[in-house]
């Protein structure tokens, strides 16, 4: 009996019998890695803290006609400008993230920062998708702060790309 050898090594061992090209090439979903030609969203907002027992939207993201998006960092905050730079406040505020005007679930309570603008905001644990004319927003309710003038910022950061691209279970 001879040697048996694998059918996509050579009978030396020396390399692949096929060259690479005639291997598939697997592209993971567009909801998860931004396919070719994909554009790059960041916006960031600065408004000042509203009222208290008010809300505001801090950043929002329209997703243009024909396109899809993946909201996939977030970024949120308040600061008190002191000598020694910024204080973080959380407790006071209360964040939500909206998709068409609906708090979406797991981000409609936010009472902690989530991810700093300085550090492009943090990865969530699950990309947002959202289809063409979604309207995402990043809204700031001031619980009990008193008023006066105290900065909230907040990023929204991901990609969109043609709709054409969307997995069959996404249209």
């Amino acid at each position: 009996m001879g040697t048996q050898h694998s059918p996509l090594v050579s009978p030396a061992g020396m390399g692949l019998v096929k060259p690479k090209s005639a291997y598939p090439i697997f592209q993971r979903p567009v909801t998860i890695d931004p396919p070719m030609g994909a554009k790059v969203i960041v916006r960031t907002g600065q408004i000042e803290l509203p009222s208290m027992g008010d809300r505001d939207v801090i950043v929002q993201y329209q997703v243009p006609a024909n396109n899809s998006a993946v909201i996939w960092r977030i970024a949120n905050g308040t600061a008190l400008v002191s000598y020694s730079g910024f204080i973080q406040l959380a407790a006071p505020v209360i964040w939500q993230l909206l998709v068409n005007g609906t708090p979406y679930e797991g981000l409609d309570n936010i009472t902690s920062v989530i991810g700093l603008i300085e550090d492009g905001g943090s990865v969530l644990a699950a990309p947002i998708w959202a289809p063409q004319n979604s309207l995402i927003q990043l809204t700031i309710y001031n619980a009990f702060l008193p008023g006066s003038p105290i900065p909230a910022v907040g990023l929204l950061g991901g990609w969109r790309y043609p709709a054409r691209l969307d997995p069959p279970s996404l249209r």
